[in-house]
């Protein structure tokens, strides 16, 4: 096995650091595996996530509470992280969008930024 890439773990921390600035420290990994793939896809849906994460629905409906401005189904109904938002799917109204938000399209720019100049 090779010699770590010391740039391209520097540009991981980096983006870590990102992440615990915007979200304060709270956001677990699956987070934002989350955030990442919708920001990759956005207006991707609640399907296509939990498909991705390999997932159950209810899991992937809690990771996406979170990541939204209103964290519906913490138990203390504490404050989300704001980075995206779930729309109707115009095709089809029990269908979710998932988008980002302003800040969450900030921070997925920051992140890209970082990658592409380490």
């Amino acid at each position: 096995m090779g010699k770590p890439n010391i740039k391209a773990l520097d540009a991981a921390l980096k983006v870590v650091d990102a992440v615990r600035r915007v979200c304060e420290d709270t956001m677990p990994s699956q987070q934002l595996a989350a955030f990442l793939f919708i920001a990759k896809n956005d207006g991707c849906s609640m399907a296509d996530l939990a498909e991705y994460m390999d997932q159950a629905q209810s899991s992937i409906s809690r990771a996406a509470s979170a990541l939204s401005d209103f964290n519906t189904l913490s138990r203390n109904k504490k404050k989300g992280y704001g980075l995206i938002k779930a729309e109707e799917d115009p095709m089809e109204r029990r269908r979710k969008l998932l988008k980002l938000t302003a800040k969450g399209r900030k921070l997925a720019e920051e992140i890209t930024d970082i990658i592409l100049t380490s």
